[in-house]
């Protein structure tokens, strides 16, 4: 497959000769290219060869430019990799919402970390910076240093600054780049915009985001389905959030309601801003592996997985067997803890709140397996590079067989439960419909496109891992609403069940780690993982030192977000909060990109034990308590002064 596509495509674009290569199973990928020709070859990617989905945005500094690298895929699963640049001080890039309406939020990325000027994206609300960020501050740029940033003020302190690298987004600076003239780059895009027009899907899309399209009247912050409906005098506005009961996270949904009926809907998120892509350029990669696992509780041996796969990837280490089956283990028994925490919510939004009870009392068996294996209930500390940190002896897997049978009950009950009970699919049919053809627009991922009838599941069609040895069988479903969705994650958690014994049956003899050099050669890994909420993609840029040069981490989340102004319409207000939680949506994972410094001078050092020890009475003086009772003697004795 991937050879076809290749030949297809310097067979359409001769001057593609040499830039394209198979850089991994089911990658095609191409070097930098100039945007017109970019452009070219994206739009008949999508309209020949009909590689419609859209995975992921990724922005880059490639010194005087900006890097932008496009991720998209068709049927045959094939994901081709496209590469265009744009003078830092000209940072102009044509919107691509137009073909994939799954590009929006990452494109509102590239303008808010990198200051690109993304020509035709549809207006709307910052995303993922706060509202009172300075817009000529640009985090993700290599010259822009934290340290020099105080988040009080909004100031940026020192020489070196973002602003003289680069005109702010859609004011260029006037010298250029030293390859091509501002204004000519300016004026090819414009001409090159011409050939991508907007959509009526895309206009939709610009509701979304809270804004009208250029040349449309603005609104007070309410959805333009109330200017625009014939009846508007009878439509009411129904915020919800940014602290709502509903809402574990802060979030916004502006509900635009005729009566009962849902008429409009605007989505805004991105209040709980975290450091973590800028925060792995300045650590090791060892450090990064924490930082990793902190971008979600729930998925977090998803995301450390993908990680460490990038890390032993560039490395050209093989991890031992054991340690694969082990990280399948540990990853399917998150899946069930994902799944059983997800069914108990969605019966607490529906009123069912003995299933909420029942499913959570289940839940604890898994995290108490976890607790065994790794020490935590969240954040379990399995994976390392190279390898996993704990084994599974003998008496721990027994433990976990006996868990497996108690759960594999209780879900068959579940199961009969959603599948007999008039009451429950009469609540959840037909709610939060997102049909096949609306998933592949939107680019939906996991249990909300496997609910629509997409067979898409990573375990299956790039499989990592010990998902080589041991194939999944992908659970679909043809409702494309809540109660399909409720099913995929129920029968899920059976096929998880069944994983998990055959791994252990399985479970190869031998070490369960490798050793991984501290300084990673240069070049870049694409990483996927079946995450329990859906693909989990992770992109690694290394540069030859023991520190990333670029982290991008695309959760499922920011896929699935697209398609809820297009659940939530067309429903009824007693239904938004169930649709929203359909698809299990994870702020944490979308809220990631910015630098936070810390709030004192040990932010960042590494204390040994008597530099702690002081810095801990110290603390208790300063706030008036005597430390005189605490004696640290034994433990510190034992520590010898050791970190």
């Amino acid at each position: 497959m991937e050879n076809e596509l290749m030949e297809a495509l310097i067979t359409r674009f001769p001057e593609l000769e040499g830039k394209v290569k198979i850089s991994a199973p089911l990658r095609v990928s191409v070097d930098w290219l100039p945007q017109e020709t970019f452009l070219k070859v994206i739009t008949w990617l999508h309209d020949e060869k009909k590689l419609t989905h859209g995975h992921n945005v990724i922005g880059t500094d490639e010194g005087d430019n900006l890097g932008f690298i496009y991720m998209i895929s068709g049927e045959d699963q094939v994901i081709v990799i496209l590469r265009t640049t744009a003078p830092k001080q000209a940072p102009r890039i044509p919107s691509l919402s137009g073909l994939y309406k799954c590009f929006i939020l990452f494109e509102r990325e590239l303008c808010d970390l990198f200051g690109a000027d993304v020509t035709g994206l549809p207006p709307g609300p910052r995303y993922p910076l706060p509202d009172n960020w300075p817009k000529d501050q640009w985090p993700l740029r290599k010259e822009w240093k934290p340290e020099k940033f105080d988040r009080q003020t909004m100031i940026y302190q020192g020489d070196s600054t973002p602003e003289t690298a680069g005109a702010p987004a859609g004011n260029p600076a006037s010298p250029g780049p030293a390859t091509e003239g501002a204004a000519e780059v300016n004026a090819k895009t414009e001409a090159l915009l011409q050939t991508v027009e907007l959509d009526e899907e895309a206009r939709a899309a610009a509701a979304f985001v809270n804004q009208p399209l250029p040349g449309e009247a603005a609104s007070d912050n309410a959805p333009e389905t109330a200017a625009k409906h014939p009846n508007s005098e009878n439509l009411i506005t129904v915020p919800i959030g940014p602290q709502h009961p509903s809402l574990d996270e802060p979030s916004t949904f502006t509900i635009t309601l005729e009566g009962e009926k849902v008429e409009g809907a605007v989505i805004g998120i991105g209040y709980n801003h975290r450091g973590l892509e800028k925060a792995c350029e300045s650590r090791s990669y060892v450090q990064d592996l924490y930082i990793i696992e902190r971008v979600c509780g729930i998925c977090s041996h998803a995301h450390t997985t993908a990680y460490c796969m990038c890390v032993e990837q560039l490395a050209g280490v093989t991890v031992p067997p054991r340690a694969e089956y082990i990280r399948l283990i540990v990853g399917e028994m998150e899946r069930l803890h994902s799944h059983l925490l997800w069914l108990g919510v969605a019966g607490h939004e529906i009123g069912f709140d003995t299933l909420f009870m029942m499913s959570w009392r289940d839940r604890e068996r898994v995290l108490d397996i976890l607790t065994v294996l790794g020490g935590n209930r969240i954040n379990y500390g399995i994976n390392c590079l190279g390898g996993v940190r704990r084994d599974i002896d003998e008496g721990l897997a027994q433990e976990i067989h006996k868990t497996l049978d108690f759960l594999e009950a209780e879900i068959k009950y579940y199961l009969k439960l959603a599948e007999t009970d008039s009451t429950l699919a009469a609540r959840l049919a037909g709610v939060g419909v997102l049909s096949k053809e609306d998933c592949l627009l939107y680019g939906a991922a996991g249990p909300v496109a496997r609910a629509a009838g997409i067979s898409d599941d990573v375990r299956q069609i790039e499989p990592y891992g010990a998902y080589r040895d041991i194939p999944v069988r992908v659970i679909t479903d043809e409702h494309a609403d809540v109660f399909g969705r409720t099913l995929v994650r129920i029968k899920e958690m059976l096929e998880s069940i069944r994983l998990i014994r055959e791994a252990l049956a399985r479970l190869p003899e031998g070490p369960i780690t490798v050793r991984v050099p501290r300084r990673i050669p240069a070049g870049e890994a694409i990483i996927r993982v079946e995450a329990p909420r859906g693909e989990d993609l992770h992109y690694l840029r290394s540069n030859g030192t023991d520190m990333p040069d670029r982290v991008r981490v695309r959760a499922p989340t920011e896929c699935n977000w697209h398609g809820m102004q297009h659940m939530l319409e067309g429903g009824y207000l007693s239904d938004v909060p169930i649709t929203i939680a359909a698809i299990d949506p994870c702020y944490s994972c979308t809220d990631r990109a910015i630098s936070l410094r810390g709030h004192n001078s040990l932010s960042g050092q590494v204390l040994d034990w008597q530099q702690l020890r002081k810095y801990s009475l110290d603390w208790y003086r300063q706030r008036g308590i005597d430390p005189s009772g605490i004696d640290l003697a034994d433990i510190s004795a034992h520590t010898d002064g050791k970190e």
